[in-house]
């Protein structure tokens, strides 16, 4: 079983892969990575490795800027963190400062708690920040289980880089501090080193860059973890640049700062057991340039800076000239084209009109039409009504029908009595004299009168 109980309950088998069915760890078991570093010392790519075998450095990370086209690889909790204790003490925000032991106000000492607390459901978890080295004991207090991995690169490396990089603003007004913030750095992390040094690996950046399984094998003994090696292409040494370590410049910080020079032999010295010899390479370029040569140099130097610079500007005015021409091609192209979408769009306008004019037309009918159908539908419900007055004139002559039929029924029936009667008085020996009485005045000749009065 290793130091923190790792392989009881973690098997690395890809990068950041745990077994199913794990408990939550405490702090105790929690197995904690913190990166530290002078800016430009190469903590973002030694933080890049460690996140590819499955270190957590944090869920929001800083995206990459301007040096670090990558990322920086540093969890935002932590350096906001940090930017507000700077700021509660009224230094730079970014950690250029040559100020010891800034004090940490309780409030902020309460975040950085939440910050562990959160943290702690990790079983290998860790952050980078630069700005970590100003508060080293502040952190072991708070995590005296949490072990160190400690980052140098030589002064005239990290100076260079700083003034290439050129977004650091105090650096820009007085170039020379960038040496002085190198020092205070690093002599914060071989102070902490010296009182802690089970806790700490220190290891020079051109070791990691040269063999970077080599850095994780350097952790797992050190700290007793069980880390897979990195993937063989994370590091892309295109980013990285040392070309300054075979210039003459490093003889400047010889000259003036000869304590930087004094303080990276100390470095070197105490990383050695891990980092295999120590090597010194300013010590044969001092030897190869005075100062004299270093000047003329540097004058030199400036007149071949002059020299590139007309270079690329020749290079990029003829670059600028083919992009113009092809421009200009392209733009011709584009004016043909235009005309001919012109003359389409004129063809398409056209037959719109066409198309307008038609639909008006056929608007216009079918305005007309709607007219007719609404006379139509006048003149049909005018007949309807005319029919419903025909239907009620016929309902009432099928009425008076029915009536008259009814009356003629009646008179039909008294005429049919009165027959009958008039058959009965015929037959009667009355109407036989009355008969034979008219027949007697017809001859004597009487009148035939028949009216009774």
């Amino acid at each position: 079983m290793n130091r923190w109980g790792l392989e009881r309950i973690l098997t690395v088998d890809t990068v950041g892969s745990l077994t199913q069915g794990e408990i939550t760890p405490t702090a105790s078991e929690s197995a904690v990575l913190v990166l530290i570093g002078m800016h430009r010392s190469g903590t973002s790519l030694t933080a890049s490795l460690l996140q590819d075998i499955g270190v957590d450095l944090g869920d929001r990370l800083v995206g990459e800027d301007v040096g670090n086209e990558k990322g920086h690889f540093e969890d935002l909790d932590f350096v906001e963190f940090h930017k507000n204790v700077l700021r509660s003490q009224s230094l730079d925000i970014d950690g250029l400062t040559l100020a010891d032991d800034i004090p940490v106000l309780d409030r902020y000492r309460e975040t950085a708690q939440a910050l562990i607390e959160k943290n702690l459901k990790h079983r290998l978890w860790g952050w980078k920040d630069p700005r970590t080295t100003l508060f080293l004991e502040f952190w072991h207090s708070l995590l005296p289980q949490a072990n160190f991995i400690l980052v140098y690169r030589s002064p005239w490396e990290v100076v260079d880089s700083l003034y290439r990089r050129g977004s650091d603003e105090l650096i820009e007004a007085y170039p020379e501090r960038a040496v002085e913030f190198w020092m205070h750095y690093n002599r914060k992390m071989l102070e902490f080193y010296a009182k802690s040094p089970e806790r700490c690996l220190l290891i020079n950046l051109s070791h990691i860059v040269r063999d970077p399984s080599g850095l994780i094998a350097a952790v797992n003994q050190k700290f007793q973890l069980q880390l897979p090696p990195p993937s063989p292409d994370i590091i892309d040494l295109s980013l990285l640049s040392d070309r300054i370590s075979a210039s003459h410049r490093p003889v400047l910080i010889e000259k003036y700062y000869p304590e930087a020079l004094e303080l990276y032999r100390e470095l070197e010295a105490k990383a050695t057991p891990f980092n295999g010899e120590a090597e010194f390479p300013w010590m044969r370029l001092t030897a190869n340039y005075s100062p004299k040569e270093w000047g003329f140099l540097d004058w030199l130097d400036t007149g071949n800076l002059y020299r590139e610079q007309r270079q690329q500007r020749q290079t990029l005015k003829r670059q600028f000239s083919h992009q113009l021409q092809r421009k200009d091609v392209k733009i011709q192209q584009t004016q043909a084209e235009l005309q001919q979408t012109q003359a389409k769009l004129q063809e398409t306008d056209a037959q719109m009109h066409q198309i307008h004019d038609e639909a008006q037309k056929v608007i216009q009918d079918l305005v007309n039409t709607i007219a007719q159908l609404q006379e139509t539908q006048a003149e049909v419900e005018r007949l309807n009504g005319e029919l419903q007055q025909v239907r009620s004139q016929l309902y009432q002559t099928q009425g008076d029908l029915a009536s008259t039929q009814s009356q003629l029924q009646s008179q039909l029936e008294q005429t049919q009595q009165a027959q009958a009667i008039i058959a009965a008085m015929q037959t009667s020996k009355f109407w036989q004299m009355r008969s034979s009485w008219f027949r007697l005045k017809k001859l004597v000749g009487l009148p035939l009168d028949e009216t009774v009065e």
